[in-house]
């Protein structure tokens, strides 16, 4: 496919942190160089070894290819440029707890596909602003991974922290 036009860096903070995964993913030629990064406005749950984000209260996110299997006027599914807002789910507290991960530009559009069919339709992806560990350069425009499912009514998410080292056991990496 062509390049993606604007280009946008997308935040990691699971599986996809390991380079031979991403590389795997997206089929590159060998593994992408990632950069350490933060972002606020969302916590971390567990989803059996996977992590998932949370949005905060009232966080728009954007629903392009994902599924939200929400109920009632408090979700919303859009095709396009329709958003995805959850007035009433996730954080309302005003954490600013910092999530570690890793940032990466993307250059195409298959490679978007490509990570979101990796996510499966248990994640859409959600506009956020990563900052650099090494030195807090804000990285604009960035996107991320987070939860499309209602956090309250899912029984299977629990508190917990994402070990990369120990997935990679897991998978034999």
């Amino acid at each position: 496919m062509g390049e993606l036009t604007p280009k946008f860096h997308m935040f990691f903070y699971g599986t996809l942190m390991d380079p031979t995964t991403l590389q795997w993913v997206l089929e590159l030629p060998s593994p992408p160089v990632l950069r350490p990064a933060t972002v606020t406005g969302f916590a971390v749950k567990m989803w059996g070894v996977y992590p998932v984000l949370i949005r905060e209260h009232g966080k728009i996110c954007g629903d392009e290819g994902g599924k939200i299997r929400g109920d009632g006027d408090d979700n919303i599914r859009g095709d396009g440029d329709e958003k995805i807002r959850s007035d009433s789910k996730g954080l309302g507290d005003g954490h600013a707890t910092k999530i570690t991960g890793m940032v990466w530009e993307l250059s195409s559009p298959d490679q978007l596909a490509r990570l979101q069919a990796y996510e499966t339709e248990f994640y859409t992806w959600c506009e956020c602003e990563a900052e650099l560990v090494d030195g807090g350069e804000k990285v604009r425009p960035c996107r991320t991974f987070v939860w499309a499912e209602d956090p309250e009514s899912e029984e299977s998410l629990e508190e917990g922290k994402f070990d990369l080292d120990g997935w990679r056991g897991l998978v034999g990496g």
